[in-house]
């Protein structure tokens, strides 16, 4: 059940990630943005094995 309703979350926060900064902010750096959902990525990861081992 929790992860049905944290999956309308991933969605938002991904959308959020992939847009980058606003025009006024210059080009986005894509490396930068990588890193960042592969940060966020691993976090996810770390949580769903906690979760299973309980």
């Amino acid at each position: 059940m929790r992860l049905f309703l944290s999956l309308p979350v991933l969605v938002v926060v991904l959308s959020i990630v992939l847009e980058g900064p606003a025009p006024a902010q210059g080009t986005p750096d894509v490396s930068s943005a990588l890193d960042k959902l592969k940060e966020f990525g691993n976090t996810l990861e770390d949580k769903a094995r906690e979760l299973i081992s309980r």
